[in-house]
């Protein structure tokens, strides 16, 4: 949280609608922590990182084991809007792949 804005905005790839929306460092704390519970039970792995300027794009991978037992995964990325050194904006896609 050290590296977030104190005016953030996060826009996450899951919950009502497109997905919440977090304003300020507290609820971006917030949604971050949904987040990571939401995907607690799967593999993370990152893909790609690249800068350009005061903008980053992060591209991961999340594995589940399906009660049946399947494979399940979901592809996603990040887009970072960087100000003065910390993240002023967060926005995040997935798509499910089975």
């Amino acid at each position: 949280m050290s590296l977030i804005a104190d005016d953030c905005v996060y826009d996450a790839s899951v919950g009502a609608g497109p997905g919440m929306q977090y304003l300020g460092k507290s609820e971006v704390r917030r949604g971050f922590v949904e987040m990571l519970d939401y995907d607690r039970d799967g593999d993370s792995e990152g893909h790609l990182v690249m800068i350009d300027g005061a903008r980053a794009l992060v591209l991961w991978t999340i594995r589940r084991r399906a009660p049946s037992g399947a494979i399940t995964s979901v592809r996603g990325c990040d887009i970072f809007e960087v100000r003065d050194g910390l993240i002023r904006r967060k926005d995040a896609f997935r798509k499910s792949l089975s």
